[in-house]
This record gives structure tokens, C-alpha cells and sequence, in this order.
């Protein structure tokens, strides 16, 4: 994680502009990795923007701080915000139905309230309008964001099937990330995961 962060000091130190929402999402995931869910909050709150929108996801704030609220144990919180991100989400569908993107999202929303049937398809419609073969990088994520619903609502076979699948193509993702990101956490003593991280190491 120092290693990502003195490359995100090194632009700013450049002045070189943060515009993009990849450019958002990449310090807050880093700070979520080094579990420095404090810092995290503070980046996601402060925020020039109310949704971290990107051609690889459309992440609402109230989704950001539903996670890392349940990464810090408050539950009444990370409840409260998920609903508000489902509100937001099933607006903003209405206006854009077949935006793989935010069904991805709503997926994993469903699955931080427990509405795991919900998730699910939510989270495969998201991989049916955008699949890897009709869009490999963008349907990367879709696939991604299907493993870690499967991982949220407790369909941790589905969820490594997934893993060693992506771990096995192009993407942003690899064995040592899976070992951080506390997504995978419920996962990493399954000895069929351990298999799969020592195949893609």
C-alpha cells in the first residue's frame, strides 16, 4: 500500500489534475486495504461528488460509506446508508435501465441489506448486459462485482468459481490483492480459495 501511495503523492506533488472517478475510487480502496477505515471515511465524505462515476462503476457515496461503516462493525449505520443507496440506485435505473454498471451496484446494495435472491439478480443481470465477451475490461468488473455479491451473501463456492475465472483472465485483479481486500475475507481460510490463489500466485 506505500508503494500506491507515494505513486498517487508523486502526481499530486506533478499537480497533475484529479479528475476521474477511477482517480477518486483508487485512494479510497487503498486506505480500505490498509484497514484505515477513518481515513477512508474522511476521503469519501469529502468527496467533489456525490457518485463516483466511471465507465467501470457507478459507485453512489451512501454505497461507499455502507461498506466501510461495516468494515468498522456499525451496523445500524452501514444499514441506514445501504437503503439510501438503494433509493438512489432504483431512481437513477428508472432513467437507466440497462446501465450494467449500477445493477452491479444495486446488487451489491441488495446484499448489504441481506435481500440475497435480490443481489444475485441484480448482480447476473449486471454481467448479462456487459459480459467479458462482449466487452472484456468493462465486463471484468461485472464479473468481479457478481463474485464479491456471491462472497456478501454466503455463496462462497459460486464465489470461488468466479475468483479462479478472473484470476484467469485480463484484469485488475490478482492472488496477493485477494489476500488484502477484505471483500475476500470470509473466503481466505476455504481451502478451494487457497488452492486457487496458489494456481494464479
Amino acid at each position: 500500500m506505500e508503494k500506491a501511495r507515494s505513486v498517487l503523492q508523486h502526481a499530486d506533488q506533478q499537480n497533475i489534475q484529479v479528475e476521474t472517478g477511477f482517480d477518486i475510487f483508487v485512494p479510497i480502496v487503498i486506505e480500505i486495504a490498509d484497514s484505515n477505515y477513518d481515513k477512508a471515511l474522511e476521503l469519501v465524505r469529502n468527496m467533489k461528488t456525490d457518485v463516483c462515476d466511471y465507465q467501470f462503476f457507478y459507485i453512489p457515496r451512501p454505497l461507499f460509506l455502507a461498506e466501510i461503516y461495516g468494515l468498522k462493525n456499525n451496523r445500524k449505520s452501514e444499514l441506514a446508508l445501504y437503503d439510501s443507496a438503494r433509493v438512489l440506485l432504483v431512481s437513477k435505473l428508472k432513467e437507466f435501465p440497462d446501465d450494467a454498471r449500477m445493477r452491479s451496484s444495486l446488487g451489491i446494495v441488495y446484499a448489504g441489506l441481506g435481500e440475497k435472491e435480490k443481489a444475485i439478480k441484480e448482480g447476473e443481470r449486471g454481467v448479462e448486459l456487459l459480459p467479458v465477451s462482449k466487452e472484456a475490461w468493462n465486463g471484468f468488473y461485472r464479473e468481479a462485482d457478481l463474485a464479491k455479491i456471491y462472497t456478501m451473501v454466503g455463496k462462497y463456492d459460486l464465489a470461488i468459481e468466479k475468483l479462479d475465472y478472473l484470476l484467469s483472465i485480463p484484469g485488475e485483479l490478482s492472488a496477493p490483492y485477494i489476500r488484502i481486500d477484505p471483500v475476500w475475507k470470509p473466503l481466505l481460510n476455504n481451502p478451494r480459495l487457497q488452492k486457487v490463489l496458489e494456481k494464479h500466485q
